[in-house]
């Protein structure tokens, strides 16, 4: 065997264990990604569930018109008389005649609006639709009862 035929199978081994060694380093920092990946994915359901609590919060501050009961009610995956007669537990409103009112002490602060109800273009009654203001109200009586919205429990 000559030099150069020895030298071309030395520079062939020697291609051939950076070929390896390529390899090696690419699974490596394949596997580095993957992990990586993993732990971003898992920092960020951490921070998830640790800001859980000002998601409801959040969403109500983002918006900006009145809601029924029937939509508060669906944020606690109640009904909406569910939701009155927990109201109603509460002391924060009583019924007359099949209607909902707000005790006196709540009446002045803008928790809710009325708003007139048509159909085919004439009047046939009022509803008692809830502000953001009046949303927040009730959250903040809710988690004294530990009742929350079901975008912030924990049910696993």
């Amino acid at each position: 065997m000559n030099n150069s035929h020895l030298n071309m199978i030395v520079r062939q081994i020697a291609n051939e264990n950076c070929i390896d060694k390529a390899v090696e380093m690419l699974n490596r920092a394949k596997a580095y990604r993957e992990a990586h990946n993993i732990r971003t994915k898992l920092d960020e359901q951490i921070e998830r569930e640790q800001n859980y609590e000002h998601d409801y919060i959040d969403k109500i501050l983002s918006e900006t018109y009145p809601v029924s009961i029937e939509m508060i009610a669906a944020d606690y995956d109640m009904t909406a008389d569910e939701l009155n007669e927990f109201m109603k537990k509460l002391e924060l409103q009583y019924k007359v005649l099949g209607e909902w009112f707000l005790y006196p002490q709540y009446t002045c602060h803008g928790y809710t609006v009325m708003s007139e109800v048509y159909d085919d273009g004439h009047l046939i009654g009022y509803q008692t639709l809830w502000t953001q203001k009046g949303r927040l109200f009730l959250y903040s009586k809710f988690i004294k009862a530990d009742i929350y919205p079901t975008m912030e429990r924990d049910d696993d």
